[in-house]
């Protein structure tokens, strides 16, 4: 309560003796528990008006459920109230602390939204008489901090209760080796001291996550770490228990899980005795209620019956004797018969609901709809079990119907969502093609610059040797035409001599001038030859004169002389 709210009594006896003030606060409060005897107390987590600090806040009071309310299977049933029995023994504790195990008990359920996971919670805590907290982890003042206050003001006998502990966003928060230290330091009941991982990989302070609420590391050390609370019961619910962490459900943290599922035949008749059943202070349905006024004619008789007495005369001052007035023998008659008759038509009511009830289970299908559904639509004809049973096959088509509409819907949104995705990624598939394309296409100009460089080199070193290999050639014919040139000039010079012989004696050498000739023959073939070997080229003539050649043969010879050293007569 905020502070002008706040009220404070202040209360004096006279004496020595505050006995009397004792006795007072102990029957005010017997007289608060007794009025919360038949109720569950429900407290939330929160924080105190005006100020940062967490606290337990009653929020509310319901009246206890009974278990047998709760729609599930009864093996499931009997053995979540064994095993939480067992737990509550003081025995239990007592063996827990001998074996140094850690006092503490966890229950998961899961399954599909309506299948009365919330309602087990609040049936199981009236059963044991317990309280139930309720901590909201997606509250903006869940952080580590808070909740470990609020977890170590816990009494030592009540439920906390994690409502869809899957929406909290503590799902998969840890990966890499980071998931396997947290997950071994919470084990082993220690803070953790390594930094949990974010999807943008940069490390974030130990047990806190990128916004600065309450990470998966620092839950599981609040709820059994070194500092965690004993003696509670933990329940966690989850639509979707393939989300969670596997170290949030690990043995020690969850003992128990508990499968809701759709209900089936027996459950769904189940729901329908639930509904329809008569119950104390219950009006009678209309439609199976007799036309008959027996009941009402007995139950008027009981009425008058009971209130013949005076409520004065039930008691009489306090101190004296309390006193019965006694009834008649023709009233005591009447009220038995009144009694047996309600009994009597109790009897057929119940018979008649559990006739109907087999007869709305055949119209149901098993596995389809969620308890929550069922119990919708009978609420619709809560006074009217007849009508109930009439219309369930309508209801069954309409509310397919509707489910395949929202199917169908969500199926489109689905479908318009993966085209859309479809598209983006053919046009980012596209755009790589194209990248692709445009890198090979500029591939491909580089090679061919390359090559058209390597061809005009090869080209221009091609003709460079084209070039040297006409040079060498032509330097060759100049080559050989010199030496056919100095040949030409070397016959000539030896020509005079072989064309103008002198006679001369036997003696001296006269087959010189028969030789002469042919010497010159041999020449010539020799000149012929090199001209046929290389055509093309000019073929020298020699010119011989004849009239000189004669005038030689006619000059007198001469007489030999003294030799001039050069193989000629001086």
């Amino acid at each position: 309560m905020t502070a002008s709210e706040r009220e404070e009594i202040s209360i004096s006896c006279f004496g020595r003796n505050p006995w009397i003030l004792k006795e007072l606060l102990h029957e005010a409060r017997d007289a608060y528990l007794k009025k919360d005897e038949a109720k569950t107390a429900i407290y939330r987590g929160t924080t105190r008006s005006g100020t940062a600090e967490p606290h337990w806040q009653r929020c509310m009071s319901r009246t206890v459920r009974p278990f047998s309310t709760v729609i599930l299977n009864d093996e499931a049933k009997k053995t979540l109230i064994d095993d939480v029995t067992d737990y509550l023994n003081p025995a239990t504790r007592r063996w827990y602390a001998n074996r140094g195990i850690p006092y503490r008990r966890g229950y998961l359920l899961h399954g599909p939204p309506g299948t009365g996971k919330s309602s087990l919670s609040l049936a199981l805590a009236g059963f044991f008489k317990m309280r139930i907290y309720i901590v909201s982890l997606s509250s903006v003042t869940a952080n580590e901090e808070n909740l470990a206050t609020l977890f170590a003001e816990l009494p030592r006998r009540c439920v906390v209760l994690l409502e869809d502990i899957d929406t909290a966003g503590l799902t998969h928060t840890r990966e890499g080796g980071a998931q396997d230290s947290v997950a071994d330091g919470a084990d082993n009941g220690a803070d953790a001291s390594t930094n949990t991982a974010v999807p943008n990989g940069h490390p974030q302070p130990p047990n806190q996550n990128a916004n600065g609420r309450l990470s998966l590391s620092g839950l599981l050390n609040i709820l059994d770490g070194v500092a965690s609370q004993e003696g509670r019961v933990l329940i966690m619910t989850t639509n979707h228990i393939e989300k969670l962490d596997k170290a949030l459900i690990r043995p020690g943290r969850v003992d128990m899980i508990v499968k809701f599922d759709r209900a089936d035949t027996s459950m769904t008749a189940q729901i329908f005795r639930a509904i329809y059943a008569p119950l104390e202070a219950d009006e009678m349905p209309s439609s199976l209620s007799s036309s008959s006024t027996t009941t009402t004619t007995a139950a008027a008789a009981a009425a008058a019956t009971t209130s013949s007495v005076s409520p004065g005369l039930w008691w009489l001052e306090r101190g004296t004797k309390s006193t019965v007035p006694l009834l008649t023998p023709e009233e005591e008659q009447r009220r038995d018969a009144a009694a047996a008759e309600v009994a009597r038509k109790k009897d057929e009511t119940i018979a008649r609901v559990n006739e109907l009830a087999e007869q709305f289970a055949a119209k149901i299908p098993a596995h389809e709809f969620s308890p929550a559904e069922i119990q919708g639509y009978l609420l619709k004809n809560k006074r009217d079990p007849e009508k109930a049973v009439a219309g369930a096959e309508d209801w069954v088509v309409a509310t397919r119907k509707e489910k395949k509409e929202k199917e169908l819907k969500e199926a489109e949104e689905k479908r318009a969502k993966e085209e859309k995705e479809k598209k983006e990624r053919e046009e980012k598939e596209e755009k790589e093609k194209e990248k692709k394309k445009k890198k090979r296409k500029d591939k491909g100009r580089k090679k061919s610059s390359k090559k058209t460089k390597k061809s005009k080199k090869e080209t221009e070193s091609e003709s460079e040797s084209s070039t040297l290999e006409s040079s060498s050639s032509a330097a060759e014919s100049d080559a050989s035409e010199s030496e056919r040139e100095e040949k030409e000039r070397s016959k000539k010079k030896r020509k005079p001599a072989a064309s103008a012989p002198t006679p001369a004696s036997p003696a001296e050498g006269g087959a010189s001038d028969a030789s002469a000739p042919v010497e010159l023959r041999r020449e010539e073939e020799e000149a012929g030859s090199e001209a046929k070997a290389q055509p093309g080229d000019v073929i020298p003539t020699i010119a011989v004169d004849t009239v000189k050649s004669k005038e030689a043969a006619e000059r007198p010879p001469q007489t030999p002389g003294a030799d001039s050293g050069y193989g000629t007569p001086s």
